[in-house]
């Protein structure tokens, strides 16, 4: 494309607001029953859902001409009316105390993680979740209500914890409907136990009382420590039921369960959100997560050896209203949740994994929350929602976004600027202008085949696809480099960090699959993965790692999993690489590298940064070395003018020295006087001191005079 449209591009890009864009023409409608069905057509998405109203999502313009990324703008629209409902009264109910600014926050959080919450494998059913957690629910507020705990989390974490089976062991050893480990269980007996002390003495109190009100709260505090002082009382349900372990008993588990949730309020000065982080990291974990917060953002001197009794925490959660939202909007405790740093707050490494939080914790608060909004909307919405994320995650979270299915199209989606071509020489190609051939799945054969059929039947399968690639056009080729901006930004970016990290500026990305043109005009259909409908949509690129060096694909996988952890891309591993797609609630922030780093404009104001970096550095050489000159001087004028010091002090002291032989010569006798009187003593003490550069000696050898330097001062001594 030509230099002047991407300039016109840039600058729109920076002076334009998202209002222009809905003034341009793009235009989008939510349907508020059932999750929509896209059909896309070129660049039009006509959403159908099984209603006979029909929505659209509509693309009459480029998005990029008016400063807004199409990948974002579709984020904002796909989800229906009904799904945001669900989770904007889950967390209401689950979090009353956050504002419409956190709740928003935490609303943008539970939407990306929607299809780890409802697709369903063969160890993960929401439905079997919620059909366990409707026969409990009974039981769990009754618990609840006894001991004074919030009956919404409780019920939110079973709903989550279940698994759909009521005696399910992990394998981390976690058991039962609330998966209570040992050490769980454990603590909560322990605490049930002091607290049914403190109760049973406050009610012994309240009943001194002639106050009716008094008298009932007495009752109710005989009833809560009756129920906390359980130890005793699932010794006899193990005895009753004949089994070994009290978590495997209803009852006792969903008990268990909520006094170890009521000690974690206690801990926590009852924010329902830490407590349930503390529920799956462990407190020492997020009392860690929360001290480094504190240290780092509000620069308090907490730590946990210094405030044993969380004095210091708790009057810091109060005075600050600490939530988990904040904890997940600040980047390094963000990068602690999701495992790219140690609880201390260090990068992690393969030395320090042990100090590292897996299984997804930093998104355990959104799942339960999740799971909770889903079961009360009910059955049928489980089962649309289920349907919905039924597809691999990559392909469900693009499948609304325009998609080129030829090459006409691929063409037209360029000349409008939906797409842009990505630049060859700035990357290692690897396939991604060559024709891919299927594997096809093979049975065993009948007749075994010898190596050397095998290998000659390889090698006409070569030359095949070699012939097939020769009589593809260059116009094809140029095709299979055609992706949107947000890709060919995303991709500038991890370049340019890559090679930071490597220390080497020559490494580029090695591609081996983006548009995949290739199969359209051809007739082959095939993808090194399972994803051409998602390449079909600019979003998606295939890296073949096998052929980087073994450091530098170390250093490259680390990149893209920071990135996946942090939600920016969706991965996919196979034999030879990584599929990688973008997230789309990011796509101004890709389209945002598009246009600083690798549009025109762009180049030309990268390129200026780099010549004043070179200028800089010159000037940097050159006061440098004119400092050092400078030094030079210095130092050899200093010498010279110790060296003038030096030998002015020699000449007075032989001038003194002329003086005093002076004054000794008048007080000789008088008979040295005469027979000194022919003699001329000035013209004596001048020949004296007036000592020659060389002498003759007795011998007659001429010898020179003799001087001494100073290794210290390089002055001379005579």
């Amino acid at each position: 494309m030509c230099f002047d449209f991407y300039k016109f591009i840039h600058k729109l890009a920076l002076t334009c607001s998202l209002s222009a864009l809905v003034a341009a023409g793009i235009s989008c409608t939510s349907e508020d029953k059932e999750p929509p069905v896209p059909v896309t057509v070129g660049n039009q998405i006509q959403i159908k859902p099984s209603s006979s109203r029909e929505q659209t999502f509509k693309i009459d313009s480029s998005p990029y001409l008016h400063g807004a990324s199409l990948l974002e703008e579709y984020y904002k629209q796909k989800y229906n009316k009904k799904e945001l409902a669900a989770i904007e009264d889950g967390l209401k109910a689950f979090l009353p105390n956050y504002d419409e600014q956190e709740l928003e926050d935490a609303k943008k959080a539970i939407m990306s993680y929607q299809y780890v919450i409802y697709h369903r494998t063969d160890r993960h059913n929401l439905k079997r979740n919620h059909a366990v957690a409707n026969q409990v629910e009974s039981q769990i507020s009754t618990i609840c209500e006894t001991l004074n705990v919030p009956f919404v989390p409780a019920l939110a974490i079973v709903c989550w914890e279940n698994s759909g089976d009521t005696s399910k062991v992990s394998y981390a050893n976690a058991a039962g409907l609330g998966q209570m480990t040992d050490g769980a269980v454990e603590i909560a007996h322990q605490f049930g136990t002091n607290l049914a002390k403190e109760w049973r003495s406050e009610a012994a109190r309240l009943r001194m009382s002639v106050e009716r009100n008094d008298k009932i709260k007495a009752e109710r505090l005989e009833r809560g420590a009756k129920m906390a002082d359980c130890v005793t009382r699932h010794n006899e349900e193990v005895i009753r039921n004949k089994v070994k372990d009290e978590r495997l008993i209803i009852s006792c588990n969903l008990e268990d369960t909520i006094l170890f949730f009521k000690y974690l309020l206690s801990k926590y000065g009852n924010r329902v959100d830490l407590a349930v982080s503390a529920y799956h990291n462990g407190i020492a974990n997020n009392d860690d997560i929360i001290y480094y917060y504190l240290r780092t953002v509000k620069g308090l001197d907490l730590e946990p050896e210094t405030d044993p009794n969380r004095y210091g925490l708790l009057e810091a959660l109060d005075l600050y209203d600490i939530k988990y939202i904040d904890l997940w909007n600040y980047q390094k405790t963000r990068e602690i949740l999701c495992g790219l740093r140690t609880v201390y707050g260090d990068k992690a490494n393969d030395d320090n994994q042990d100090l590292v939080l897996h299984d997804e914790s930093d998104l355990y608060p959104w799942k339960v929350i999740s799971s909770y909004a889903g079961y009360k909307s009910g059955d049928q919405f489980v089962g649309d929602m289920q349907e919905r994320y039924s597809g691999t995650l990559d392909f469900c979270e693009v499948k609304g976004l325009p998609s080129y299915t030829s090459i006409e199209q691929l063409q037209t989606a360029f000349d409008e600027a939906m797409l842009c071509a990505i630049e060859k020489t700035r990357y290692n190609n690897f396939g991604v202008d060559d024709i891919k051939i299927a594997e096809k799945k093979t049975t065993k054969p009948k007749i075994e085949l010898t190596e050397k059929k095998v290998a000659a039947r390889k090698a006409a399968e070569k030359k095949a696809a070699e012939r097939r690639a020769e009589s593809m056009s260059q116009n094809v080729k140029d095709k299979c480099w055609y992706a949107t901006p947000e890709l060919s930004g995303y991709l500038a970016n991890l370049q340019r960090r890559w090679r930071l990290a490597c220390g080497n500026t020559r490494v580029r990305l090695p591609l081996q699959n983006i548009s995949g043109a290739w199969g359209y005009n051809m007739g082959h259909d095939a993808c090194p993965v399972k994803g051409m409908q998602v390449h079909q949509r600019g979003v998606a690129v295939d890296l073949i790692l096998t052929k980087v060096p073994n450091a530098q694909r170390k250093i490259l996988e680390n990149l893209i999993v920071e990135d996946f952890l942090l939600d920016f891309i969706y991965m996919k591993r196979y034999a030879e690489g990584i599929h990688l797609v973008l997230n789309p609630r990011y796509g101004s922030d890709f389209l945002d590298m598009y246009v600083q780093r690798v549009s025109p404009e762009g180049k030309i104001a990268l390129a200026r940064e780099e010549l004043l970096a070179e200028e800089n550095a010159r000037r940097k050489t050159e006061n440098s070395q004119d400092k050092f000159s400078t030094q030079d001087r210095d130092k050899d004028a200093n010498i010279l003018n110790r060296e003038r010091k030096a030998k002015n002090e020699a000449k007075s002291r032989a001038s003194a020295a002329k003086k005093r032989i002076k004054k000794e010569d008048k007080q000789e006798d008088f008979t040295l006087k005469e027979e000194s009187s022919s003699f001329n003593a000035t013209e004596e003490e001048e020949e004296l001191y007036a000592i020659p550069d060389e002498i003759e000696d007795h011998s007659g050898k001429v010898t020179s005079r003799k001087t001494t330097k100073e290794s210290a001062n390089d002055v001379y001594s005579f």
